[in-house]
C-alpha cells in the first residue's frame, strides 16, 4: 500500500480541530484528499463514529472514494452493505469499518429535511459546497450531533464509545457561493489565520498539488482571463466578469447616493 504524502497545506487541514473547516480553491489542488485522510483517521481514533459524505450527486464521489478505501485495505467488497451495485441504487451504501465506524453516502436531494432525515453524524463532508444554499449548510449543522458511538475493540468486543470531536467540512471550487465567503471571512476574519476557535478556512492553488501533470497546469493557465478568474486563483467572487469579460463593478456600476 502506497503511503500518503500530504502537501504542506493538506497537512494543515489534516491537523485542524475546528468544528467548521472550509477548503476553497482550484480544481485538482488537493482539497478533498486532505479531508478524506482526516476522516479515515477520525473513524479509527473515535470508534463508532458516523461520517456522512454528501453532495448534489453522489455517484462520482462514490467511485473515487471506494477506490481510496480499497487501496488502504480498510474494507473488502463483501463488507459493503448492499454490495458494490448499491452505487446506482437506493438506499445509498454504508461502508462499515472494523472499529464500528460507518461512512454514509447520501446525496442531499435524497434526504427528507422536513423530517430531520439523515440521522445524527459525528462528521459531515459537503463536497462541491458552492452548489449548496446557506439554508442547506445550516441544516447539515443540525445533523452534526453524535455524542456516542457503537465501537468495536480489536478483540471484537462491542462497547459504547464517546465521540469527542465533531466536524462540518466543506470543499468548494473557485467563484463559489458568497455565503461561505461571508462566514469564513467577514464573520470570522481570523479563520484563514488559524486563530478562530470554531472556524478554519484554507485556500488551495494549483501549485499546492506537487503531483499534477505539467500539461494539466499548462492547459489551465492558458485559459482566457475571465475563465481563469472563474476556475483558478481561489477567487471568491461568483459573478464579476464571468458573462461579459470586460465587466467590472468599479467601472460599470453606478454608486447610489443614500442621501438622495
Amino acid at each position: 500500500m502506497k503511503e500518503w504524502q500530504p502537501s504542506p497545506k493538506q497537512r494543515r487541514v489534516y491537523n485542524a480541530r475546528q468544528r467548521y473547516i472550509n477548503s476553497l480553491g482550484d480544481p485538482r489542488s488537493g482539497k478533498s484528499e486532505g479531508f478524506f485522510h482526516k476522516g479515515v483517521r477520525e473513524c479509527f481514533y473515535q470508534p463508532g463514529l458516523k461520517w456522512l459524505i454528501t453532495r448534489d450527486s453522489g455517484t462520482p464521489l462514490l467511485n473515487i472514494t471506494y477506490k481510496h478505501f480499497f487501496e488502504k485495505h480498510i474494507i473488502t467488497p463483501s463488507m459493503i452493505i448492499g454490495g458494490l451495485d448499491g452505487i446506482t441504487k437506493k438506499p445509498w451504501p454504508i461502508i462499515p469499518l472494523v472499529t464500528g465506524s460507518e461512512v454514509h453516502f447520501v446525496p442531499y436531494d435524497e434526504m427528507d429535511t422536513t423530517k430531520g432525515g439523515g440521522g445524527e453524524f459525528g462528521l459531515i463532508l459537503i463536497e462541491e459546497a458552492q452548489r449548496f444554499s446557506e439554508k442547506q449548510w445550516h441544516y447539515m449543522d443540525t445533523r452534526l450531533s453524535q455524542q456516542y458511538g457503537n465501537g468495536i475493540s480489536p478483540d471484537g468486543t462491542r462497547y459504547i464509545s464517546k465521540i469527542e470531536y465533531n466536524g462540518l467540512w466543506t470543499t468548494q471550487n473557485t467563484a463559489g457561493r458568497g455565503y461561505l465567503y461571508r462566514i469564513f471571512t467577514k464573520e470570522h476574519p481570523l479563520s484563514y489565520y488559524g486563530n478562530d476557535p470554531e472556524f478554519r478556512g484554507f485556500k488551495f492553488y494549483l501549485f499546492d498539488n506537487p503531483y499534477l501533470k505539467p500539461e494539466y497546469v499548462k492547459a489551465m493557465m492558458s485559459k482566457p482571463e475571465h475563465i481563469r478568474r472563474k476556475l483558478l486563483g481561489a477567487n471568491e467572487d461568483p459573478s464579476e466578469g464571468l458573462v461579459f469579460p470586460d465587466f467590472t463593478h468599479a467601472i460599470n456600476v453606478f454608486q447610489v447616493d443614500p442621501l438622495k
